[in-house]
């Protein structure tokens, strides 16, 4: 289903679910009201994280989110699915309007939830590439961990069905590193906003953020029909920021990754397998990030766990198209004995997202 939102299109956007399990659960027939509460809060706290940093503010020693940010990136909880313990929320503004800005910080709580359950730092640094914003998030984190309960676990997952994009035993570990580690000195910033100008004699370009602060970046030439393509649209720019007098970012000394908020590529509507036409339920649109030191542009998609690299970003459709059908054949047409459980989840992702065109 598609929800029309003035002058973007998106698909029907899924709750999340929390969901509380283990054997305490099961004794109480419920979880306590503690863990419940703090693992809304840090939900929420992370959100505002979030929202600040696409809001173009500054995070200091605490969290002093603005009005604005507070209106505009809430947690809105759904009646609870009766007989379960579980509570569906979605993400939104206070008013319970779905924005771009809702839905892009939707989807980075969703990455750093996944990111902090898989363990991998070098994952995390990937999804957070701020090392001040990873650690007010693993701070607010901290109350998804319910540690003063014995066998109680905390899951969160996309929708009512799938794998779940977060464990808090297999969080824990890592969350508490970061939270109990010394603040961070980093002068490496990430920005949000909308590239307006590039003077192309000097590979320079100027993004003006939601705060109206206007921030000045170089590129490398080898990737200028790329900016090219994201003139007028909203990107984030990743790196080691220059501060003017009253402490915003005036412009970017070194940038290391810059990534796409609204796709530029044509959107992925079918592809061939074997002869056979496959078709999109919803087309992909690829969101892509170039990583500058590795030269790299790059392309993610969380569900389908669908991770593509490619040296152009002519040839990066193709390469997700190439990624889209070996899934097919190695997942989609595997018999589900032949899969093990986790592949068994992408099977049944591929077949809800995909549909065999017989007769063409």
């Amino acid at each position: 289903m598609l929800v029309n939102m003035g002058h973007l299109v998106v698909e029907e956007i899924e709750d999340i679910e929390l969901k509380f399990d283990g054997d305490l659960v099961r004794r109480l027939h419920g979880a306590p009201a503690e863990a419940v509460l703090a693992s809304l809060g840090a939900l929420q706290r992370m959100l505002l994280i979030i929202g600040m940093g696409f809001e173009g503010k500054d995070l200091g020693q605490r969290l002093k989110p603005s009005a604005k940010v507070k209106r505009e990136y809430a947690l809105i909880c759904k009646a609870p699915k009766e007989g379960s313990y579980i509570q569906p929320f979605s993400v939104s503004s206070q008013a319970g309007n779905s924005t771009p800005s809702s839905i892009n910080a939707r989807l980075k709580l969703v990455r750093t939830l996944k990111a902090f359950s898989s363990g991998d730092e070098d994952n995390l640094r990937r999804v957070v590439p701020s090392a001040r914003e990873r650690k007010f998030l693993a701070e607010a984190a901290r109350g998804l961990i319910p540690d003063q309960y014995e066998n109680l676990h905390v899951r969160i997952r996309v929708g009512a069905s799938g794998r779940y994009s977060f464990k808090s035993e297999a969080a824990q570990s890592l969350i508490e590193s970061y939270s109990s580690s010394q603040p961070i000195e980093d002068s490496r910033e990430e920005i949000y906003g909308r590239l307006k100008v590039i003077d192309f004699g000097q590979a320079l370009a100027t993004v003006r953020t939601s705060s109206n602060n206007t921030v000045k970046f170089g590129y490398n030439l080898r990737i200028e029909e790329w900016i090219k393509a994201n003139v007028r649209k909203n990107i984030s720019i990743f790196g080691e920021a220059i501060h003017n007098s009253s402490g915003k970012i005036k412009e970017f000394k070194k940038v290391e990754k810059i990534s796409e908020l609204e796709a530029t590529l044509d959107p992925i509507e079918f592809f061939y397998c074997g002869g056979v036409k496959i078709k999109a339920n919803m087309a992909i649109r690829p969101r892509i990030s170039y990583v500058i030191d590795d030269g790299l542009f790059y392309f993610h998609d969380e569900h389908l766990d669908i991770d593509v690299y490619s040296e152009s970003y002519q040839d990066i459709r193709s390469c997700i198209i190439d990624e889209l059908q070996m899934l097919w054949v190695n997942y989609a047409m595997a018999p589900d004995s032949e899969l093990a459980d986790d592949a068994i989840v992408l099977k049944n992702e591929l077949i809800s997202r995909f549909s065999v065109l017989e007769n063409e």
